[in-house]
């Protein structure tokens, strides 16, 4: 490893610091400036450098003496083409480079990826890289619809994402450019030694090590300086100037420069490296040698060795990094200490063929030297088998669940995003997917790509690793290894079957809506397995690949990482922040608008008041504990010296907690039907949503990793490189113990956590449970002091698919008082005489609207026309189920073209006198049962209910004393004229106004909440009364009677 040996003139990766730091020009003749008085103080004055002079430049072009190396028993190599002046130019542009700048926005970029990497726990740079992607999809896809699709708005985005990501890539690629560059010092090695059998003395000296260097005295660093400043001049003509003497005596071509360190920069190297010590600064006077052949390496060593015959210098040590095996970075060179007259010198000999690299190379290695990445990426290989075995069984238990829990739960989420997507693009179920994308005017499916990728990717990687771990812990067992390969991915498959099922049983997936289910159901989750399956590699003795930017997360903020203890308190006082800011609002609304709930049966037809069912508080209490022992477990855990507390403890406290944020507050909202809440579209819900089931799979990653390096006692790549104390690592795996943090930085950490979780109570809760409420009769909505409702803001928040306002006394609703993403509306039993026109216009998904026990008179012209839709009844065909029962109706509402996808019309117990052709019930295609009950209807006129699906009529407790012919379309299964005194069954049935085959009934009727106007709806309506369960109502046309059976 002498190759790799840490000089202070730099290490193999760069060249040395008097290689790379010069600001004089080359002369053809030696300039010696090293007294100029001029010239130290604009050093002292600027902080420079000192880099005076150097100037040996006794180089020509290579002439044919050159062939006479051989003679002299050393074999030339190929001459690189390279002339003078291009070594001379690529040489001063080093000096030029004056990177501050950049290198603080590479800084800033790699610690903004870092902290991406870490907040997932994972150093995958491709993972985080597709992350990112479609992250900046879903903010683009919520600007565009957030500016109703300005072009100016996306220009400004588009540019803004060329731009980081450009610069993203940038640092990126010169971070892991290390690895190019590497290559390409190969091959400019081998050109340039080509001929020359490894290990032979045509490359020079073998290295020989100090045991220690040291200037002399133990001074300070003026004093070395000084002393440098003095002896520049001799040293330059004694041993500079001999060796370009002795290069041109013999016909060859070496470029000699050389520089004097500053101030500055000798004081920052003394306090850095070598705790203030300045005698160990090895480089206050140096020089570096160009050569372009080995041949004249050789050489310049020669002629070395015969300066120390003659008394003149004394070698110190060599590092020779031509001889061996390669650096990390590839690069190569020779370092020699020499000691002139007890002052010790640094003077590093180069090859010019590896100059035009290492330029181009200069910046990359600039960075990861600054980063301490210089480590051999391959030092330290994991065998995939090494990830499992590492760990005890009950450990690869716990991780097999949760990875496949996670990998599970986001196939789900991502299965959802699309068959909400489908249900949004297609007229007939739009409404459905209203409830997650709102009033986009987007595409569903471009929404649900974005969306569902990341989750894809992370069910991948969680369902790939389960396959790995089993085939890694079974591995001497084949048959059981893939029984339970096997049983995973059924039981993967089944997990999505149970969520897509029901939507293809439903009745309003009709057209391509069912082909699309059947292509999620039998596309997304087998190639997901097959995909997870066929990248798992076969041997479990192949070795993990990493990348300089995983090396990178590793060193700094893995498990085992130099800042571990700080990147957990930033990542979990970032996850307090978000999960806080997102999740408690929304559980503070949730439970204000619902504070009992039921069955999921029950969703949507009984309202649970009173003792009815449970609390829903104890969601909002789980998620409001979770976030305060949140605040306080880093802290402790921490602070415990014991690795198995403050790492691995820290770490499954991290999982659990994830999945308490991911899983488990998905499955309560999507329990409840809040899709919304589930199935998040703003970046920040839909942050908190991914980052914990993505946070989950790279913690058991991490923990595994973490178990095989303390199981085998590795210290980091970069500590083998550079012969540096051990790291956290080699110390946890000698000792088990940990460096914990200090009490004073627990209690910051936990203050400042819970004063985020505080203020966030109190900033966006103080309107909602448990801090207080919206107030007034109508709460959880707002009425003013007459009882005219003028909006539910926590429904519209929550965008709550149902809403029950019954009984809360209000007599109106203004314009837009209703918005969001509600489906179902119950505003039964108050005091409403009037509604505005607008008052629902913008509810598009709005599927049943009940104002039943109210006093309305009339309902406006265009209450059913939504927002901005000029009378465009496509998109009113949603609203499936109307009823205006028990109020004050005198005629039909405008029941036009604009209701044509209604199913279910309830007018019983109003004051409708006849039913004419002009109400125009027969344009309502879709109308299945109307009931019109109880009313003062003496006439139905021909065509009156002539809809060619209507199945169900109740004219019973009217006034009726003629129903024309042609009332009735040839649908017509049963009506009722039950309690008309002037028109019997036998009298309807004799003059033939009924279909045939229709069932007239008038020895009773079905008096049940909703008339006869959703009986036969497919669905067993009990649930909203069980008298629909009833002969009256003909046991709901069958359906009822029908599950019975079932």
């Amino acid at each position: 490893q002498h190759h790799e040996h840490k000089t202070d003139g730099g290490d193999g990766g760069g060249g040395g610091e008097g290689c790379k730091h010069t600001h004089t020009s080359t002369a053809s003749a030696i300039a010696t400036r090293a007294g100029d008085h001029h010239a130290q103080e604009q050093d002292h004055a600027t902080g420079g450098s000192g880099h005076y002079g150097i100037e040996m430049a006794r180089v020509r072009e290579p002439s044919a003496h050159t062939s006479n190396n051989a003679s002299n028993g050393i074999e030339a190599a190929a001459l690189v083409p390279l002339p003078r002046p291009r070594v001379e130019s690529l040489y001063e542009s080093f000096s030029l480079m004056s990177k501050r700048a950049e290198m603080f926005t590479l800084y800033g970029i790699l610690i903004f990826f870092t902290f991406a990497m870490a907040s997932l726990e994972t150093g995958n740079r491709n993972m985080i890289m597709m992350i990112l992607v479609a992250f900046g999809g879903v903010i683009g896809v919520t600007i565009y619809l957030s500016f109703q699709g300005a072009w100016w708005a996306m220009v400004c985005y588009v540019a803004f994402v060329l731009v980081v990501g450009t610069a993203v890539l940038h640092a990126v690629w010169r971070i892991e450019g290390v690895e190019h560059f590497g290559q390409l010092f190969d091959e400019a090695f081998s050109n340039a030694t080509r001929g020359i059998e490894p290990g032979s003395a045509q490359l020079g000296p073998v290295t020989r090590l100090a045991r220690s260097i040291e200037q002399q005295g133990g001074k300070w660093v003026d004093y070395y300086i000084s002393e440098a400043h003095r002896l520049y001049p001799r040293f330059k003509r004694e041993v500079l100037e001999t060796l370009a003497d002795a290069s041109t005596q013999r016909g060859e071509t070496i470029f000699v420069k050389s520089s004097l360190k500053g101030g500055i920069r000798a004081n920052e190297k003394s306090r850095r490296e070598y705790g203030g010590n300045a005698a160990m600064v090895k480089d206050y006077m140096r020089a570096c040698v160009f050569c372009f052949t080995m041949s004249e390496v050789v050489h310049v060593c020669e002629t070395l060795e015969q300066l120390e015959r003659e008394g003149t210098i004394k070698v110190l040590q060599i590092i020779n990094g031509f001889r061996g095996a390669r650096s990390t970075t590839g690069y190569r060179d020779m370092s020699v200490n020499i000691m002139y007259e007890g002052h010790v010198c640094e003077l590093q000999i180069e090859l010019a063929a590896m100059l035009e690299v290492k330029h181009d190379a200069h910046k990359a290695y600039e960075l990861i030297r600054s980063l301490d990445l210089e480590g051999d990426l391959e030092a330290t290989p994991t065998r995939l088998a090494d990830l499992a075995d590492a760990c005890s069984f009950t450990t690869c238990v716990v991780l097999g669940i949760l990875r496949f829990v996670t990998a599970t739960f986001s196939s789900l989420i991502g299965v959802l995003y699309i068959a909400f997507g489908v249900f949004f693009d297609s007229e007939t179920t739009k409404f459905l997917g209203v409830w997650v994308y709102g009033d986009a005017n987007v595409p569903g499916l471009l929404f649900a790509a974005f969306l569902a990728l990341p989750f894809a990717v992370v069910a991948v990687v969680a369902l790939r690793d389960l396959v790995r771990q089993v085939a890694t812990v079974y591995a001497d067992k084949p048959c059981q290894k893939r029984a339970i390969q096997l049983t995973v991915a059924g039981l993967f498959w089944f997990a999505s079957a149970m969520i897509v099922v029901p939507f293809l049983s439903n009745p309003v997936t009709q057209g391509f809506v069912p082909i699309h289910f059947m292509g999620i159901l039998f596309v997304w989750p087998p190639a997901l397995i097959i995909y997870a399956w066929a990248t798992v590699p076969a041997n479990m003795n192949a070795v993990t690949k990493r990348s300089r930017l995983g090396l990178l997360y590793d060193k700094y903020f893995g498990l085992n990482g130099q800042y571990f203890a700080l990147k957990v308190q930033a990542t979990q006082f970032s996850t307090v922040a978000l999960q806080a800011w997102t999740k408690l609002p929304l559980l503070g609304a949730f439970v204000s608008v619902h504070p009992r709930i039921g069955p999921i049966k029950h969703l949507g037809s009984v309202e649970y008041t009173g003792n009815m069912g449970w609390a829903s508080a104890p969601y909002y209490w789980l998620i409001l504990v979770a976030l305060v022992i949140n605040t306080i477990y880093p802290a402790v855990l921490l602070s415990q010296s014991n690795w198995k507390w403050s790492r691995r403890g820290v770490s499954f406290f991290d999982a659990a907690f994830n999945l308490l944020y991911g899983f488990v507050f998905w499955c309560m909202m999507l329990r409840n039907g809040f899709f919304s809440a589930s199935l998040p579209i703003s970046p920040p819900q839909y942050l908190s949503l991914f980052t914990p089931s993505a946070h989950i799979i790279f913690v058991c990653r991490a923990i595994e990793v973490a178990a095989v390096e303390l199981r085998e006692h590795r210290p980091h790549e970069s500590e083998l490189a550079t012969g540096r104390a051990g790291s956290a690592t080699t110390t946890m795996a000698q000792t088990g113990r940990t460096a914990p943090i200090s009490v004073l930085q627990g209690v910051r950490f936990a203050l400042l956590s819970m004063g985020v979780l505080t203020a966030v109570l109190f900033l966006r809760c103080g309107d909602r449970y448990p801090l207080g409420t919206l107030g007034g009769t109508c709460a959880p909505c707002v009425c003013d002091a007459a009882g005219v409702l003028q909006g539910c803001p926590h429904h519209a928040e929550l965008k709550s698919s149902i809403l029950w306002l019954t009984g809360r006394g209000v007599t109106g609703v203004e314009e837009d008082a209703l918005f969001g993403g509600l489906m179902i509306i119950y505003m039964n039993d108050n005091h409403i005489t009037t509604v505005h026109e607008k008052a629902v216009h913008s509810l598009q998904a709005m599927t049943v609207l009940s104002l039943a026990n109210n006093s309305i008179e009339a309902l406006p012209q265009e209450f059913f026309t939504l927002k901005d839709t000029g009378g465009d009844h496509r998109r009113s065909r949603v609203l499936r189920s109307v009823s205006l029962a028990n109020n004050r109706l005198t005629e039909m509402p405008n029941l036009d073209a604009a209701l044509h996808s209604l199913h279910e019309l309830d007018l019983h117990g109003n004051q409708l006198s006849e039913v004419t052709a002009a109400c125009r019930v027969s344009d309502m295609e879709q109308l299945t049962g109307i009931d019109l009950s109880r009313n003062e209807i003496s006439v139905v006129e021909a065509g009156a209910l002539a809809s060619k699906h209507l199945r169900m009529v109740s004219l019973s407790h009217n006034q009726l004393t003629r129903i024309e012919s042609g009332a009735f379309g040839p649908s017509l299964d049963h009506v009722w004229l039950t309690a008309n005194a002037n028109l019997t069954c036998a009298g309807a049935e004799g003059s033939g106004v009924l279909p045939s085959g229709a069932e007239c009934i008038d020895d009773g009727w079905c008096d049940a909440k909703w008339g006869v106007a959703n009986v036969g709806n497919g669905y067993c309506d009990e649930n909203f009364d069980p008298l629909y369960n009833t002969e009256a109502c003909i046991w709901d046309a069958g359906d009822c009677e029908a599950v019975s059976l079932g």
